[in-house]
C-alpha cells in the first residue's frame, strides 16, 4: 500500500475528515488533500506526529506491518558496526519518540539530551554498507540497498530503495521504487513515483508527477494526467502530462498544457502552449499564445504573437503584430506586416500586403491585394 493510500485508509478507520486531521496536524486541508492524491508527500518532521494521531508505527505508516517477535539483527549489519553483545550487556532506553519498532533510527545526543537541530544533523553523515529495511535519521545518511523508506533530516545517498525517501536536503540515489521528496536537489536514475524537490532534479526517467523549484533535467516522464513544473527551465525527452516552468522548455512531445516564462522548444502539444517569449513545435491541438514569434504546425484553436507567425492551418483567430504566414483560417486574421495564406473564413487585415485564398469577410490592406474570392469587401489605405 502507498503512503497516500496508507494516510486515506488511517483517516477514514478513525472516522476523521480531510480538515479534522488537517487540524491536528497543523497543517490546511488542501494539503492533506494533495498527500492522498499522491501529488506531494508530508513533511519528514511530520512522519513521528501523523502515526501518533493514527495510532501507529512510523514503520506501519509507509506500509510495513511491525512483528512482535522482529529484532533488529534482521537487519544485516556488518561486525564492524555493530556487534552482538549479551542481554545483560544491552541497553534499552524507553520515553524515546518513535515505537520500538524494526526500523533503523540514526539520531544524535548530547549528553542525555535528543539533539533535532537540523543545522547540527547536516554535519554528520551516517555510512551503512549492507541490505537495510527501513531508516528514519536526525543526520545524513549514505547506504546501499533499503528494501523499505528513507527519512532523513539530512541528505540520502543511496543505491536501491524499494519503497520511497524524504530528505531534508539533498537525495542522491540510483533506483527509487516510490516517491522521492527533498529540500534541495534530486540526482537519481530511474524513480517510480512523484519527485518534489526544493531546488534541481536530474533524472533518467520518471513515472509520476515532477515539481521543482530550480531546473528539471529528465528523460521521459511519464505523468499521466498529471505533469511537470519546474522554478526554473524544463529539458526532457518527453513529456506525458502537462509542462509549467517559470524558465524555458525544451522536450519532445507534450501530453498536455504547455506553459513557459521564457520560450518553448518541443514536438507536439496536446493542449495550448502559452510562452513569454518565442515557440517552436509541431503541432498543437489548442490555442497558442507567444510573446515573441511563432513557428509550429497544425494550430486547433486560436493564435497571438507579439511577433511573427508561420504554422500550418489554424482552426481559430489569427493575431500577430508581425507578419503572418500560414495555412487555412477558421476566424479573423489581424497582422501588423504582411500575410500570405490560404483560405480564411473572417476578417483579414495587415499592416502591408495580403496574398490569400477565398476570403468569407472584408480584406483590408496597406498594401496591394491578391486574393481568391472576397465575400466582403476590399480596403487598400
Amino acid at each position: 500500500m502507498k503512503l497516500s493510500e496508507k494516510i486515506t485508509y488511517e483517516r477514514k478507520r478513525l472516522g476523521l475528515t480531510q480538515d479534522a486531521l488537517a487540524q491536528k496536524m497543523g497543517v490546511s486541508n488542501q494539503a492533506v488533500s494533495k498527500w492522498e492524491s499522491d501529488l506531494s508527500c508530508p513533511d519528514i518532521m511530520l512522519l513521528p506526529l501523523l502515526a501518533d494521531v493514527f495510532g501507529i508505527t512510523v514503520d506501519e505508516l509507509f506500509g510495513r506491518e511491525a512483528k512482535a517477535n522482529e529484532v533488529i539483527k534482521e537487519v544485516e549489519v556488518p561486525s564492524e558496526i555493530y556487534k552482538e553483545t549479551s542481554e545483560e550487556n544491552k541497553v534499552y532506553i524507553k520515553d524515546l519518540p518513535w515505537e520500538d519498532d524494526n526500523t533503523l533510527h540514526l539520531v544524535l545526543y548530547k549528553g542525555h539530551q535528543l539533539i533535532k537541530d537540523e543545522k547540527a544533523a547536516n554535519k554528520i553523515e551516517f555510512e551503512y554498507y549492507g541490505q537495510a529495511l527501513n531508516v528514519v535519521s536526525e543526520v545524513n545518511v549514505k547506504c546501499q540497498n533499503v528494501s523499505g523508506n528513507i527519512a532523513a533530516k539530512g541528505s540520502v545517498t543511496c543505491d536501491m530503495v524499494g519503497g520511497s525517501i524524504a530528505a531534508g536536503t539533498s537525495v542522491t540515489c540510483d533506483n527509487v521504487q516510490g516517491s522521492v521528496a527533498a529540500g534541495t536537489n534530486v540526482t537519481c536514475d530511474n524513480i517510480y513515483g512523484l519527485v518534489t524537490a526544493g531546488t534541481s532534479i536530474n533524472c533518467d526517467t520518471i513515472q509520476g508527477n515532477v515539481e521543482a523549484g530550480g531546473d528539471i533535467i529528465c528523460g521521459d516522464i511519464e505523468s499521466h494526467d498529471k505533469g511537470v513544473s519546474a522554478g526554473g527551465n524544463i529539458n526532457s525527452s518527453g513529456i506525458s502530462g502537462y509542462a509549467t516552468a517559470g524558465g524555458d522548455i525544451n522536450c519532445g512531445d507534450v501530453g498536455g498544457t504547455a506553459s513557459a516564462g521564457g520560450s518553448i522548444e518541443c514536438g507536439d502539444v496536446n493542449g495550448c502552449a502559452s510562452a513569454g517569449d518565442y515557440i517552436e513545435c509541431g503541432e498543437i491541438s489548442g490555442s497558442v499564445n507567444a510573446g515573441g514569434y511563432i513557428e509550429c504546425g497544425d494550430i486547433a484553436g486560436n493564435a497571438a504573437s507579439g511577433d511573427y507567425i508561420e504554422c500550418g492551418d489554424v482552426g481559430g483567430s489569427v493575431q500577430a503584430e508581425g507578419y503572418v504566414e500560414c495555412g487555412d483560417v477558421g476566424d479573423c486574421l489581424t497582422a501588423g506586416s504582411y500575410v500570405e495564406c490560404s483560405d480564411v473564413d473572417g476578417d483579414v487585415q495587415a499592416g502591408s500586403y495580403v496574398e490569400c485564398g477565398d476570403v468569407d469577410g472584408n480584406v483590408t490592406a496597406n498594401g496591394y491585394v491578391e486574393c481568391g474570392d472576397v465575400g466582403g469587401s476590399v480596403y487598400k489605405k
